[in-house]
């Protein structure tokens, strides 16, 4: 990786950073309840689209229990469609969400 990507990197993520945080609070609200995972932290993909809508939606990494993998899968239908995309954003991006027993964080690859 050259030193310019990393620099854009550094600002798409940045520039991504509302957007993120607006999302990540909307699959939150529900999210998991509290049940014991075991160690066992399922991780939710899916792509968003400029408009807000997701797709390609899909467990990543399975926690190991059929019933933890679908509450996490339904925290992120439930929400239907997100915020549209900031304009910089043209065809979308990858989003992926690690469910942890004290909450959730993502990763987003544009």
């Amino acid at each position: 990786m050259k030193h310019n990507d990393r620099t854009r990197i550094a600002i798409v993520t940045e520039s991504l950073r509302p957007y993120l945080e607006a999302l990540l609070e909307r699959v939150e609200k529900n999210s998991l309840p509290k049940i014991e995972l075991e160690n066992k932290f399922p991780i939710v993909a899916f792509h968003v689209d400029k408009a807000g809508y997701y797709s390609k939606l899909r467990m990543a990494q399975s926690s190991g229990a059929a019933q933890i993998d679908k509450l996490a899968i339904d925290s992120v239908k439930q929400v239907v469609r997100f915020d549209p995309l900031p304009d910089q954003f043209e065809s979308g991006i990858d989003v992926a969400i690690r469910y942890y027993k004290s909450g959730v964080c993502l990763k987003c690859n544009n």
